[in-house]
């Protein structure tokens, strides 16, 4: 019964590592649109303005007919009612901060360093529009280049990510998102490969302090009543 809450840096690849973990160990991988599902039909919003809501980017309205409070709420009972199930990787929301105290859960952050995330978003973001250039390669270069986002640009969206994830955080559970304290383990994708952070996990998983217990679950339910 493998839980596991992750967070990562915008650009860092923890969604390779969160991928290759379930994999391995054949677990469901929930990620933030699937738990924005859940909490926008208990709070009769649609998912799209919960998902802006958490970024920091709701209209006046949404903020109107959004509750900070009952959405924290909905948020720490979807969180506890997904690590009772088991077998998950829950990915943000902060889990950590909500799980913190549960023996058995394994609490993973996956960061990397700002170049490093720059370039992963620059590939990733940019990948639509290297689609879209090629049919219009012998447009003039100023039609070409005005699809594309540059590194600038990536860099400002990863810092106004960082910032709205550390807010978020803040505001709920008033930790430091990056504080390492929160975590059981963090990983560097740019010291270390996919392949050997899933190791690092996989070798947490095996150990005994991991393994749940009757007063582990009971915790959970306890926090859930």
């Amino acid at each position: 019964m493998v839980v596991v809450v992750m967070t990562r840096e915008m650009g860092s690849r923890g969604k390779d590592v969160a991928a290759g973990l379930a994999s391995e160990l054949d677990l469901d991988v929930v990620h933030h649109e699937l738990v924005a599902r859940h909490i926008g039909r208990h709070m009769g919003v649609a998912e799209s303005s919960v998902l802006r809501f958490l970024e920091g980017r709701s209209s006046l309205w949404e903020r109107w007919k959004i509750d900070p409070k009952r959405m924290s709420r909905y948020t720490v009972r979807e969180i506890l009612e997904l690590a009772l199930r088991g077998k998950v990787i829950i990915r943000g929301w902060g889990g950590a901060q909500v799980l913190r105290q549960i023996p058995h859960v394994i609490s993973v952050r996956v960061r990397a360093p700002m170049e490093n995330r720059v370039e992963e978003m620059f590939r990733r973001l940019n990948a639509p529009a290297r689609e879209a250039s090629k049919p219009i390669a012998q447009a003039p270069s100023v039609v070409r280049e005005g699809l594309w986002l540059t590194r600038s640009q990536v860099k400002r969206e990863i810092e106004r990510n960082d910032r709205a994830h550390a807010k978020l955080i803040r505001r709920h559970f008033g930790t430091d998102w990056q504080d390492p304290a929160d975590y059981d383990i963090v990983l560097d994708t740019g010291e270390m490969s996919i392949s050997e952070c899933v190791d690092q996990i996989l070798a947490l998983a095996a150990s005994a302090d991991y393994q749940p217990t009757e007063t582990s679950l009971e915790l959970l339910k306890q926090r859930l009543a």
